[in-house]
């Protein structure tokens, strides 16, 4: 009988382990494809930080913060803002999605694609 529950306990214990090992948690900064210094970090506390470019742009202080709380249910993430305001978007993996198709990538799970320069010919051959 010992026996029995002490397998039963080990196979939900590594059950949960491998749940979990494959899911991908929310909590992180998400880094924008489209512009490197602009950043969305979302707390395990279910509050966020966003960071983006002003516009009409703004030379002397280019970068607004906002802040809020989100939710999350099941691919789709809702930004509620301290004024009132939401923004939506979708979660992918490691990626947020947001309302314009711009992809976000979460820091530290993936090296952004760049662009190599092409090679100049300096000789003719």
């Amino acid at each position: 009988m010992k026996k029995s529950i002490f397998a039963l306990v080990f196979f939900y214990a590594l059950a949960g382990l491998c749940f979990s090992a494959e899911a991908p948690t929310i909590p992180g900064t998400y880094i924008s494809k489209q512009d490197s210094k602009e950043y969305l970090t979302l707390s395990p506390n279910g509050t966020f930080l966003l960071k983006q470019r002003k516009l009409p742009r703004d030379q002397a202080n280019p970068f607004a913060e906002i802040s809020g709380k989100y939710s999350v249910s099941g691919e789709a993430i809702t930004l509620r803002l301290d004024d009132g305001g939401e923004a939506s978007g979708k979660l992918k993996g490691n990626n947020f999605e947001d309302s314009d198709g711009v992809v976000w990538v979460k820091q530290g799970s993936e090296v952004f694609d760049l662009q190599r320069p092409k090679r100049l010919k300096l000789f003719k051959q």
